[in-house]
């Protein structure tokens, strides 16, 4: 765990001791806390020694587990909370409200269980809300789905990072066992619970979104993403209203 400054300088590292080379592929944070989790999702060298395509392997009996440790803090500080086993690449983001760190993520039920490659299609993947409670002696948790549709690569305000936020901005994925296929783009209200999505149509692949403010209030601006063709082999950047994603683009360059 490194802490830089505004210039780029790494002015604090904490090393994290886990007992297995675990795949930790990000961490959010609010105004006061990291929040990482850990899960059993596990190298194995013996499996990347016989050049086997994906050295990851599934090992739910390691468990799965979240960590709040203060920002900038210690290691010896963090404490852990056991959950079920699971994987998350990415967070929307998180903030703090009293004593209960939010979390909005992408949660699997699975990784590469039986040797697979792929997080393409539906199975097991939710939009989620985890609720870490920090009041007690030990922490508390719990979870809300709040959208069983497959979606990944997570977006938000930049300026709200680590505060409340409303609204987040995903990619669709479609059903595939080859591969990951991304569709569009949807927009989720996390405090009304509207989602509306846009679909830029058959053969094409939206990619992550780029989210530009224009405006004060949170939320305001607009979605940049290209969109590729694998049919034609070419390539667009589309320009969205990030509040109104299902009139689709306002724009596009070739």
């Amino acid at each position: 765990y490194h802490v830089a400054d505004p210039t780029g300088r790494v002015i604090h590292t904490e090393v994290i001791p886990v007992e297995k080379p675990t795949m930790v592929h990000s961490f959010a944070i609010t105004d006061q806390d990291v929040v990482f989790w850990e899960c059993p999702v596990v190298f194995d060298i013996n499996a990347a020694v016989s050049g086997a395509s994906n050295p990851f392997v599934w090992q739910p009996d390691y468990g799965a587990r979240i960590g709040i440790l203060p920002l900038g803090g210690t290691a010896s500080q963090i404490r852990w909370k056991e959950i079920e086993p699971c994987y998350v690449f990415h967070e929307v983001n998180a903030f703090r409200q009293g004593d209960d760190v939010i979390v909005d993520l992408c949660r699997y039920d699975s990784m590469f269980e039986g040797g697979g490659v792929s997080i393409g299609g539906s199975g097991g993947n939710a939009l989620a809300r985890w609720t870490i409670g920090t009041g007690g002696h030990e922490l508390s948790f719990s979870e809300q789905i709040v959208s069983q549709a497959s979606m990944e690569l997570p977006t938000h305000d930049r300026r709200f990072s680590g505060h409340k936020h409303q609204s987040g901005w995903l990619v669709n994925m479609r059903e595939n066992e080859n591969t990951v296929d991304f569709a569009g783009i949807t927009h989720v209200n996390f405090d009304s619970g509207k989602i509306s999505s846009w679909d830029p149509g058959i053969n094409n692949h939206a990619n992550e979104a780029f989210f530009v403010p224009d405006g004060e209030s949170e939320g305001e601006g607009w979605l940049l993403t290209y969109v590729y063709n694998h049919f034609s082999n070419k390539s667009y950047l589309a320009i969205l209203d990030a509040q109104d994603v299902e009139s689709g683009p306002v724009g596009s360059i070739e």
